[in-house]
């Protein structure tokens, strides 16, 4: 087994749940992929900020660190679990396009 297989392992064993997390400071955004970044063989995450329509890429050590909340009025997870994301959510964070029509549906 070679350095990259060992990443890959360590990287399924400690995957974070995809869905909706939430900024210590407020944003909300969706955890949509984990990878590892070749040069450096660093976990990495990638998410979408649900208000700013953004795709953003960060360790995932830097991720799921703790920090010192404003005027050290205690700590925080950086990202927090929220909920799972909705299939419209994940969409937006893949930047696919759905366009559904309901035929003959009455409401």
């Amino acid at each position: 087994m070679d350095d990259k297989d060992e990443v890959q392992e360590r990287l399924r064993a400690t995957s974070l749940k995809l869905g909706v997390y939430r900024h210590y400071k407020g944003g909300l955004y969706v955890l949509f992929a984990e990878s590892v970044r070749e040069e450096t063989l660093e976990p990495m995450v990638h998410y979408f900020s649900l208000e700013k329509k953004t795709r953003w890429t960060r360790s995932k050590s830097n991720f799921g660190e703790t920090v010192v909340l404003p005027n050290n009025s205690g700590v925080s997870r950086r990202f927090a679990y929220d909920r799972e994301a909705t299939v419209h959510e994940l969409c937006q964070a893949f930047g696919f396009e759905v366009d559904v029509k309901l035929h003959g549906w009455r409401v």
